[in-house]
Protein backbone atom coordinates (compact mmCIF):
# COMPACT_ATOMS: atom_id res chain seq x y z
CA UNK A 1 0.00 0.00 0.00
CA UNK A 2 1.54 3.30 -1.09
CA UNK A 3 1.64 6.26 1.36
CA UNK A 4 -0.89 9.03 0.83
CA UNK A 5 0.26 11.82 -1.44
CA UNK A 6 0.69 15.26 0.12
CA UNK A 7 -1.09 18.19 -1.35
CA UNK A 8 1.60 20.37 -3.03
CA UNK A 9 0.13 23.47 -1.42
CA UNK A 10 0.30 21.87 2.04
CA UNK A 11 3.88 20.81 1.40
CA UNK A 12 4.82 24.36 0.37
CA UNK A 13 3.27 25.77 3.54
CA UNK A 14 5.25 23.32 5.66
CA UNK A 15 8.50 24.25 3.94
CA UNK A 16 7.84 27.98 4.41
CA UNK A 17 7.06 27.41 8.09
CA UNK A 18 10.25 25.42 8.56
CA UNK A 19 12.34 28.09 6.86
CA UNK A 20 10.82 30.78 9.10
CA UNK A 21 11.65 28.74 12.21
CA UNK A 22 15.23 28.23 11.03
CA UNK A 23 15.70 31.95 10.35
CA UNK A 24 14.18 32.83 13.72
CA UNK A 25 16.48 30.43 15.56
CA UNK A 26 19.50 31.79 13.68
CA UNK A 27 18.56 35.39 14.49
CA UNK A 28 18.13 34.56 18.18
CA UNK A 29 21.49 32.76 18.26
CA UNK A 30 23.21 35.72 16.60
CA UNK A 31 21.62 38.16 19.04
CA UNK A 32 22.83 36.05 21.99
CA UNK A 33 26.36 35.93 20.57
CA UNK A 34 26.44 39.71 20.09
CA UNK A 35 25.17 40.25 23.64
CA UNK A 36 27.73 37.81 25.04
CA UNK A 37 30.52 39.55 23.13
CA UNK A 38 29.61 42.98 24.44
CA UNK A 39 29.27 41.64 28.00
CA UNK A 40 32.68 39.98 27.64
CA UNK A 41 31.26 36.50 28.30
CA UNK A 42 33.24 35.27 25.28
CA UNK A 43 36.38 37.06 26.51
CA UNK A 44 36.06 39.48 23.60
CA UNK A 45 37.93 42.70 24.18
CA UNK A 46 36.26 45.22 21.95
CA UNK A 47 37.01 48.67 20.65
CA UNK A 48 37.48 50.29 24.07
CA UNK A 49 40.35 47.95 24.91
CA UNK A 50 41.98 48.55 21.53
CA UNK A 51 41.56 52.32 21.81
CA UNK A 52 42.31 52.97 25.48
CA UNK A 53 43.78 50.02 27.40
CA UNK A 54 47.48 50.44 28.31
CA UNK A 55 47.63 53.65 26.28
CA UNK A 56 48.64 57.12 27.44
CA UNK A 57 46.59 60.33 27.27
CA UNK A 58 46.72 63.87 28.61
CA UNK A 59 44.17 64.74 31.31
CA UNK A 60 42.63 67.98 30.10
CA UNK A 61 40.36 68.47 33.11
CA UNK A 62 39.48 67.03 36.52
CA UNK A 63 35.72 67.18 37.14
CA UNK A 64 35.57 65.79 40.69
CA UNK A 65 37.19 63.16 42.88
CA UNK A 66 36.80 60.36 40.37
CA UNK A 67 35.91 61.94 37.02
CA UNK A 68 38.47 63.06 34.48
CA UNK A 69 38.38 64.26 30.91
CA UNK A 70 41.16 63.07 28.61
CA UNK A 71 42.23 64.54 25.30
CA UNK A 72 41.06 61.66 23.13
CA UNK A 73 38.13 61.47 20.74
CA UNK A 74 35.15 59.37 21.82
CA UNK A 75 32.75 58.94 18.94
CA UNK A 76 31.53 62.40 17.93
CA UNK A 77 33.06 64.02 21.00
CA UNK A 78 36.54 65.53 20.95
CA UNK A 79 37.26 64.30 24.49
CA UNK A 80 36.61 61.15 26.52
CA UNK A 81 34.96 61.14 29.94
CA UNK A 82 36.77 58.78 32.33
CA UNK A 83 35.61 57.57 35.73
CA UNK A 84 38.05 56.01 38.15
CA UNK A 85 36.90 52.42 38.40
CA UNK A 86 36.16 50.74 41.71
CA UNK A 87 35.99 53.77 43.98
CA UNK A 88 33.21 55.84 45.52
CA UNK A 89 33.07 58.98 47.70
CA UNK A 90 33.86 58.23 51.35
CA UNK A 91 30.86 58.04 53.70
CA UNK A 92 31.20 61.43 55.32
CA UNK A 93 29.61 64.85 54.92
CA UNK A 94 26.02 65.69 53.91
CA UNK A 95 24.74 65.16 50.39
CA UNK A 96 24.90 68.14 48.08
CA UNK A 97 23.81 69.08 44.58
CA UNK A 98 26.13 67.70 41.89
CA UNK A 99 28.64 70.08 40.32
CA UNK A 100 27.63 71.95 37.21
CA UNK A 101 29.29 70.44 34.16
CA UNK A 102 30.67 73.20 31.93
CA UNK A 103 29.76 73.09 28.24
CA UNK A 104 33.38 72.69 27.12
CA UNK A 105 33.37 69.15 28.52
CA UNK A 106 30.94 68.25 25.75
CA UNK A 107 31.78 70.31 22.67
CA UNK A 108 29.06 68.62 20.63
CA UNK A 109 26.20 69.54 22.93
CA UNK A 110 25.41 66.21 24.63
CA UNK A 111 26.28 66.08 28.36
CA UNK A 112 29.32 63.93 29.02
CA UNK A 113 28.06 63.17 32.53
CA UNK A 114 24.25 63.05 32.13
CA UNK A 115 23.53 61.04 35.26
CA UNK A 116 25.68 63.28 37.43
CA UNK A 117 23.72 66.27 36.15
CA UNK A 118 20.29 64.67 36.46
CA UNK A 119 20.78 63.09 39.89
CA UNK A 120 19.30 65.51 42.45
CA UNK A 121 21.70 64.65 45.31
CA UNK A 122 24.96 62.78 45.73
CA UNK A 123 27.63 62.31 48.36
CA UNK A 124 30.23 65.04 48.41
CA UNK A 125 33.83 64.33 47.55
CA UNK A 126 36.08 65.77 50.26
CA UNK A 127 37.88 68.90 49.09
CA UNK A 128 41.24 67.24 49.69
CA UNK A 129 40.28 64.40 47.32
CA UNK A 130 39.57 66.78 44.44
CA UNK A 131 42.68 68.81 45.26
CA UNK A 132 44.86 65.70 45.26
CA UNK A 133 43.41 64.41 41.98
CA UNK A 134 44.02 67.78 40.32
CA UNK A 135 47.55 67.96 41.71
CA UNK A 136 48.42 64.45 40.54
CA UNK A 137 46.57 64.18 37.23
CA UNK A 138 45.43 67.46 35.69
CA UNK A 139 47.47 68.39 32.59
CA UNK A 140 49.53 65.24 33.12
CA UNK A 141 50.05 62.31 30.77
CA UNK A 142 48.47 59.22 32.32
CA UNK A 143 48.12 55.60 31.27
CA UNK A 144 44.76 53.82 31.41
CA UNK A 145 44.10 50.22 32.40
CA UNK A 146 40.55 49.00 31.80
CA UNK A 147 38.80 46.56 34.14
CA UNK A 148 38.44 42.96 33.07
CA UNK A 149 34.67 42.90 32.67
CA UNK A 150 32.84 46.08 31.63
CA UNK A 151 34.53 49.16 30.19
CA UNK A 152 31.63 51.64 30.37
CA UNK A 153 29.23 52.83 33.02
CA UNK A 154 25.79 51.49 32.10
CA UNK A 155 24.17 54.69 33.40
CA UNK A 156 26.46 57.42 32.10
CA UNK A 157 28.54 55.87 29.33
CA UNK A 158 31.75 57.04 31.01
CA UNK A 159 34.87 55.01 30.37
CA UNK A 160 35.82 53.03 33.48
CA UNK A 161 39.55 52.79 34.13
CA UNK A 162 42.42 52.59 36.55
CA UNK A 163 44.60 55.62 35.93
CA UNK A 164 48.37 55.32 36.20
CA UNK A 165 50.28 58.52 36.93
CA UNK A 166 53.62 59.60 35.44
CA UNK A 167 55.47 58.11 38.44
CA UNK A 168 53.87 54.71 37.75
CA UNK A 169 51.50 54.73 40.74
CA UNK A 170 47.77 54.08 40.37
CA UNK A 171 45.54 57.08 41.11
CA UNK A 172 42.67 54.84 42.24
CA UNK A 173 44.99 53.17 44.75
CA UNK A 174 46.48 56.47 45.92
CA UNK A 175 43.02 57.74 46.88
CA UNK A 176 42.17 54.52 48.69
CA UNK A 177 45.51 54.48 50.54
CA UNK A 178 44.99 58.09 51.65
CA UNK A 179 41.49 57.29 52.94
CA UNK A 180 40.02 59.78 50.48
CA UNK A 181 37.82 57.21 48.69
CA UNK A 182 36.26 53.83 49.39
CA UNK A 183 36.29 50.84 47.12
CA UNK A 184 33.14 49.54 45.49
CA UNK A 185 33.78 46.81 42.97
CA UNK A 186 30.69 45.33 41.26
CA UNK A 187 30.17 41.61 41.72
CA UNK A 188 30.64 39.71 38.48
CA UNK A 189 30.81 36.17 37.25
CA UNK A 190 33.38 34.68 34.94
CA UNK A 191 36.82 36.26 34.58
CA UNK A 192 37.89 37.78 37.94
CA UNK A 193 39.16 41.34 37.98
CA UNK A 194 42.78 41.64 39.15
CA UNK A 195 42.17 45.04 40.76
CA UNK A 196 39.33 44.03 43.09
CA UNK A 197 41.29 42.11 45.73
CA UNK A 198 44.11 44.65 45.75
CA UNK A 199 41.69 47.54 46.25
CA UNK A 200 40.12 45.76 49.24
CA UNK A 201 43.54 45.18 50.83
CA UNK A 202 44.57 48.82 50.36
CA UNK A 203 41.31 50.04 51.91
CA UNK A 204 41.73 47.69 54.88
CA UNK A 205 45.21 49.10 55.49
CA UNK A 206 43.87 52.66 55.35
CA UNK A 207 41.19 51.70 57.87
CA UNK A 208 43.76 50.17 60.19
CA UNK A 209 45.96 53.27 59.91
CA UNK A 210 42.97 55.59 60.49
CA UNK A 211 43.91 57.92 57.64
CA UNK A 212 41.66 60.27 55.72
CA UNK A 213 38.01 59.52 56.27
CA UNK A 214 38.94 56.62 58.57
CA UNK A 215 40.18 59.06 61.20
CA UNK A 216 36.63 59.07 62.48
CA UNK A 217 36.14 55.86 64.45
CA UNK A 218 32.42 55.78 63.72
CA UNK A 219 33.03 55.71 59.98
CA UNK A 220 35.68 53.00 60.25
CA UNK A 221 33.44 50.86 62.44
CA UNK A 222 30.52 51.25 60.00
CA UNK A 223 32.66 49.76 57.22
CA UNK A 224 34.24 46.95 59.26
Amino acid sequence: MSPPRLDPRDLARRLRRRRRLIWLAAAMALALLVYADHRCYLLYEGDDWARYDRRSFVVSRVVDGRRLVIAAADGDDATTAVRLWGIEPPPEGPPEAPPEIPPEVSPHGSPRFPQAVDRPMHWRWPAETVTLVRELAEDKTVRLALPARVTRSAKTGELLACVYLPDGSCLNERLLAAGLAVTKVPETTGRPDPFAERFALIQRQAQNDRVGTWRRAAVADRWD
